[in-house]
């Protein structure tokens, strides 16, 4: 697969600049996803992970509240592919 993807662009550097271009705007959006996810106290994958490594992974998921759920498994990967679209979509502006 990535040889495919390095086949339709022409110039590898151009590839890698856009890579990591499109990870910065990730970056900054799981960062403000994380200051999000402290002011609603609701829990984060570092406490989530956490608490697997201290109670295993059963105990764990049984024990967070459904926002916590749906924050981790839904609203947070979402927020993440919004990052993924602005990043490329300037990138592409910029290019």
């Amino acid at each position: 697969m990535l040889i495919f993807f390095l086949y339709q662009h022409k110039k590898p550097n151009t590839m890698f600049m856009k890579l990591i271009f499109v990870g910065y705007f990730i970056l900054i959006i799981a960062i403000i996803a994380n200051m999000l996810a402290a002011y609603f106290d609701v829990c984060t994958w570092y406490e989530f992970i956490q608490n697997i490594n201290e109670k295993g992974l059963k105990k764990t998921f049984y024990s967070q509240n459904i926002v916590d759920l749906i924050w981790l498994y839904c609203i947070y990967p979402i927020l993440l592919s919004f990052g993924y679209i602005i990043g490329d979509k300037i990138y592409n502006l910029l290019t």
